[in-house]
């Protein structure tokens, strides 16, 4: 049996991008690719987000891995959180919106 190497694990932004415009970028861009829009489209997002994720691709896969990892950037905990938040406030808007408490 062959023995695949991967990676698991944070990757660093380019030294010319702050965290926090990283971050804004992630979230508009999980709005914007959820609503079947390409954010190649938009400027910011595509500089601070979409080129971002694909050099950090293009940079692990120059290194011999066998198996190529998303390259986590974004908060992995958040990752899942923000959705959570998220559904679980369309569902009290939705038992708003039927009368229901709570």
């Amino acid at each position: 049996m062959r023995t695949l190497i991967d990676d698991v694990g944070s990757f660093p932004l380019p030294p010319t991008l702050g965290r926090e415009t990283f971050n804004r970028a992630y979230r508009l861009a999980r709005q914007l690719t959820a609503s079947g829009k390409d954010l190649r489209e938009d400027s910011f997002l595509w500089e601070n987000f979409g080129r971002v994720v694909l050099e950090s691709f293009k940079k692990k896969c120059q290194t011999g891995l066998d198996v190529v990892n998303y390259p986590q950037q974004y908060d992995g905990i958040k990752q899942v959180s923000d959705f959570i938040h998220v559904a679980m406030e369309r569902d009290v808007s939705s038992r708003r919106a039927r009368g229901c408490s709570s």
